[in-house]
């Protein structure tokens, strides 16, 4: 049972985001206002995470400069205010199990932008290193020490600047702000709380068990589920053509995860033994 908690930990992770996809699409197909849901889950998300924050992490020693705040305002701008108003904007015009195969694109994203910055190695001579390109990886994490506090700074950070955006946005609708004992509150509740705290813990600790390799292997799991739900619950019709999207989805990200295996394993064995390297790179 010791063994298998990591497994345990992240199927329900998968299952939360799976969650998270089909009570979004539900409540803005109810009419809930996109700007508007993103700051109630935010400022749900900071109430959550910030005992946690408090306990958790009560002996950690991190020191918060004012350039070190300024980064993680531009990290909650564009990582979370950003992009969960445009995928709740999204999910409007598409459909629950769409939502949910976009996070199998982003270590493709990710590593497409960290090559164009030269941020990212990649290695053509080797199959793995074909396998690198064909899938697309190179996950780059800026890691603050206070994790939970990292996030929960940036989760408050996001809660005002969304309030500053639907403020704006709906300026002449007042009633946008209401939420009523329905659908909208419990997806609000649900996101803020189980996603951004409960889910967020859980990722963590599995991460640091048995590392964010192992981790990615899961992600499909929330678009099965979220695909299977959604034909119940919302009729929606799977064609083949989305059926051989998804399969090429997974296949490239376990491509990607199966070269970046390969290269640290390479690594690893370089470091290890520096005289087989040194013949390999001499020869012709």
């Amino acid at each position: 049972m010791v063994q298998m908690k990591p497994y345990m930990a992240l199927l329900l992770v998968e299952l939360s985001y799976a969650g998270m996809a089909l009570l979004s699409k539900a409540a803005v197909a109810g009419g809930i206002s996109p700007s508007v849901f993103v700051v109630y889950r935010q400022a749900l998300a900071s109430l959550a995470l910030a005992p946690f924050a408090f306990f958790l992490e009560s002996n950690e020693t991190s020191p918060l400069s004012y350039y070190l705040l300024c980064k993680i305002f531009l990290l909650a701008l564009i990582g979370l205010t950003l992009s969960l108003n445009l995928y709740l904007v999204g999910i409007n015009y598409t459909t629950a199990t769409f939502a949910s195969a976009i996070p199998n694109t982003l270590p493709a994203t990710t590593f497409v932008l960290a090559a164009l910055l030269r941020m990212e190695s990649v290695s053509i001579r080797h199959i793995y290193g074909i396998a690198k390109v064909l899938g697309s990886v190179g996950i780059i994490v800026k890691q603050y020490p206070a994790k939970i506090r990292l996030t929960t700074l940036q989760c408050f950070f996001s809660c005002i600047q969304s309030a500053i955006w639907a403020a704006v946005s709906e300026r002449h609708n007042p009633s946008a702000w209401k939420l009523g004992w329905n659908i909208d509150l419990l997806s609000v509740a649900y996101c803020g709380v189980v996603v951004n705290g409960i889910t967020y813990l859980l990722q963590v600790w599995a991460i640091e068990k048995k590392g964010p390799v192992f981790a990615a292997l899961f992600t499909p799991v929330a678009l099965i589920v979220t695909a299977i739900f959604s034909a119940f619950f919302f009729k929606e019709i799977l064609y083949w053509g989305s059926v051989a999207g998804a399969v090429l989805l997974v296949v490239g990200l376990y491509s990607v995860l199966w070269g970046k295996n390969k290269e640290a394993k390479t690594v690893t064995n370089n470091e290890e033994n520096p005289e087989t390297e040194a013949e390999t790179t001499t020869k012709p």
